[in-house]
């Protein structure tokens, strides 16, 4: 399932110093068989950096999401509480906040879209130059639909209802035509793309969805 080693990174043109994981190995409960992840090949940047953006990830699955495996709910626990213990800045996205030396957990926050943004899109950068066999960059700006995230009641009803039309054509998708993944209980995914759009299904957990969105330029851009 892994890309053979390129000389530069599956998202931009610098070397590549590592593999990164797609999706984040983060996901996968430590006990379970991992030979079959896809990788791809990755600069510092691109790898590294993004590492907040993985554990943002597993943590809102946890949060959100059921029929996530109890370990790896216990170990977003465990990295929010950690962030917590450091006085953070960056408390509040896990739904965490100090009141002078007491610790308060809220039963609501405020999620850092970008943040979780900025994840899905490298996985679907990622799945893209794995899907061409290492031979394609997908450059073109990308619009992400993380449609596991729960809507607000206090949602403008036409936007609640464009996302309920999403999330239905999405799940009929993933039932309907073939899943690509070495895990599909933990992660699978679809590609359908044209020459002038690419589109990637994501699902997490057999049941929690995310769209990917690109179009191409008129030279064929990717």
């Amino acid at each position: 399932m892994s890309t053979a080693l390129a000389p530069s990174c599956y998202q931009c043109d610098a070397t590549a110093t590592g593999r990164e994981h797609v999706p984040p190995k983060c996901l996968f409960p430590r006990n379970m068989d991992r030979s079959r992840l896809i990788t791809v090949p990755s600069c510092s940047k691109h790898n590294n950096d993004t590492s907040q953006a993985d554990e943002y990830l597993k943590f809102l699955l946890g949060a959100i999401a059921s029929d996530v495996p109890p370990s790896i709910i216990a170990s977003a626990a465990r990295g929010a509480v950690r962030l917590a213990e450091k006085r953070s800045r960056n408390i509040q996205r896990f739904g965490f906040k100090w009141d002078e030396q007491t610790l308060v957990i809220g039963n609501e926050f405020t999620v850092d879209i970008e943040l979780l943004r900025a994840g899905l899109e490298k996985m679907a950068r990622a799945l893209y130059f794995d899907h061409h066999g290492g031979h394609r960059k997908l450059r073109i700006p990308l619009h992400v639909l993380p449609l596991f995230l729960p809507v607000d009641n206090a949602s403008d009803v036409h936007f609640r209802a464009d996302v309920e039309r999403l999330r239905s054509h999405t799940a009929q998708d993933m039932e309907r035509y073939p899943k690509a993944g070495g895990h599909q209980q933990i992660f699978a995914y679809q590609m359908f793309e044209s020459s002038t759009t690419v589109m990637m299904n994501m699902q997490f957990y057999g049941g929690h969805h995310a769209a990917v969105v690109g179009l191409f330029q008129a030279t064929g851009d990717a």
